[in-house]
């Protein structure tokens, strides 16, 4: 890479972008759909990388990608920990209450899953694979990106 300012920079405009726009309900939808948000700035980040160095390789395109994406997944993880890690005694009575309604036999596998830290421990889980995933879509939407946006030369 030419300039490695310019480089993280255009990483850090896409994965926040990408991060950002996922915390807003109704669209972070589309992120059940192979993370496409993420897709989204990655091909951003090497959008704008292209236009700042006009030539990159194919390599610099899928890191770039992969980064920002990254980054986004971060911002989203950080900010489901933290509505996870609020959810009070009280909210999970209200929500085995409301459970109730669907099912009678529900709450005693409920309780197991509220209990001994159990939906701290598999939200980690949760968010270590949406970070994963966010990557290699990241990755993904960097190589479309530069696929598209470069000129080929002759």
């Amino acid at each position: 890479m030419n300039n490695t300012k310019s480089t993280i920079k255009c990483i850090l405009i896409g994965g926040i972008a990408a991060g950002t726009v996922s915390l807003i309900p109704i669209i972070n939808f589309l992120n059940l759909f192979f993370m496409m948000l993420m897709g989204f700035g990655g091909a951003l980040s090497v959008y704008l990388l292209i236009k700042e160095n006009k030539k990159i390789k194919t390599s610099d395109a899928l890191l770039t990608g992969l980064l920002s994406g990254a980054v986004g997944g971060f911002i989203l993880g950080v900010f489901i920990y933290i509505v996870i890690s609020n959810i009070t005694p009280e909210k999970i009575e209200a929500i085995i209450s409301t459970a109730k309604i669907f099912s009678s036999n529900i709450e005693d596998e409920m309780d197991m899953f509220f209990q001994n830290g159990n939906l701290k421990i598999m939200a980690r889980k949760i968010i270590a694979f949406l970070i994963f995933f966010s990557m290699i879509s990241g990755a993904i939407g960097g190589f479309i990106s530069k696929s598209l946006f470069q000129k080929k030369d002759g």
